[in-house]
Formats: structure tokens, C-alpha cells, sequence
């Protein structure tokens, strides 16, 4: 964004240019992040009750906006 605004952009151009550029890198690590708590998620075992909602909250968390 800096490279942009020193080049002549608006503002508004730059900071566009800058989400855009890296609006899908993250929303694929946010996915990857919240994929690897699916283990956690289908838990079984007696830690169950404490661990299942963890999940939920961690991924709900992640995938919101």
C-alpha cells in the first residue's frame, strides 16, 4: 500500500489494490487453521465435554468476519 501511495494512487486505489492482493492467501490459511481443529472436534474420548466446544468457539471465531 505504501509502494502504491507513494507512486500517486488515492488512497481509496491503494488500500484496494492491497486487500485484494491479499484477500485469498488469507482466507485460505483462516481455512487451513480451522481444518486442523477438526481432530478436536470429533473427540471421543472422556475430555470430550471440555474439548467439542472449544472447537466450535475456535472455529466459529475463525470463519467469522
Amino acid at each position: 500500500m505504501i509502494s502504491r501511495l507513494e507512486g500517486g494512487e488515492t488512497l481509496d486505489k491503494a488500500a484496494s489494490a492491497a486487500r485484494s492482493s491479499i484477500a485469498f492467501p488469507m482466507l485460505t490459511g483462516t481455512k487451513v487453521t480451522a481444518a486442523e481443529f477438526i481432530p478436536t472436534g470429533r473427540n471421543t474420548a472422556s475430555a470430550e465435554e471440555c474439548t467439542v466446544p472449544r472447537f466450535y468457539v475456535i472455529v466459529i471465531a475463525l470463519l467469522l468476519p
